[in-house]
């Protein structure tokens, strides 16, 4: 911010940002390398710098709050919620919700492994980052998920949200990719994504909130006069 208002008491910015919302402004400092030669620019001359921009992706919020069975969704269950910076309204299809026990999923798959001490070093190293995010004695909940253009959410519990952070000394994630075949009951790519843990025999209505959706942003040229 105080970097923007730097730029706009020198009267830098252009009139056609006026209207540009201040989510969608990025400020980017590029410096000259240590011993490199400093260009002779004429300023008689027009200049211009012209940018090519890399494809991006950007996480943008969204805060939709949702209760769903902890089960198998019948076909046609959808949420709608409305993206702020889309100005739109988007959807998406519940699958399933169900119980992930972590694990024993790691235990299993450790097992191809074939040197025993990189195994259990390995195991050692997942079991404790794990237990920050999942007890021992509890699962993690995973939603299934369908979304006509296929775009990634990010979903998290109400409880998760509504508690106070705790600090850890390590940390760890886990995430999912389904497979690139796999559709789901409404005929669409299915996704997953992990959620907080669970009582392993949890059952009933489950409170969640669509925190966030990413969003593709396509390479472009930008010409700076």
């Amino acid at each position: 911010m105080m970097q923007l208002q730097h730029f706009a008491e020198k009267g830098l910015l252009p009139d056609e940002w006026d209207d540009v919302k201040l989510e969608s402004l990025v400020i980017t400092v590029y410096e000259q390398a240590e011993g490199e030669i400093i260009p002779n620019i004429d300023k008689e001359k027009d200049l211009s710098v012209v940018l090519h921009i890399d494809e991006n992706i950007e996480e943008i919020p969204i805060r939709c709050p949702f209760t769903v069975e902890f089960d198998k969704q019948d076909i046609g269950s959808k949420v709608v919620y409305y993206a702020p910076i889309l100005e739109k309204e988007k959807n998406f299809f519940i699958n399933e919700i169900y119980s992930y026990d972590v694990y024993e999923d790691t235990l299993t798959k450790s097992e191809q492994i074939e040197e025993l001490e990189m195994r259990e070093e390995m195991l050692k190293d997942f079991n404790r980052a794990m237990e920050n995010l999942c007890p021992r004695d509890k699962n993690l909940a995973v939603i299934k998920y369908e979304t006509l253009d296929n775009v990634q959410l990010n979903f998290m519990m109400k409880d998760y949200l509504e508690a106070e952070p705790i600090v850890h000394d390590s940390s760890g994630s886990i995430g999912f990719i389904c497979k690139c075949d796999e559709t789901g009951i409404n005929g669409y790519k299915l996704r997953e994504c992990v959620l907080q843990a669970v009582d392993k025999d949890f059952s009933g209505e489950i409170e969640l909130e669509l925190f966030s959706r990413y969003v593709e942003i396509p390479e472009g040229t930008v010409e700076c006069f």
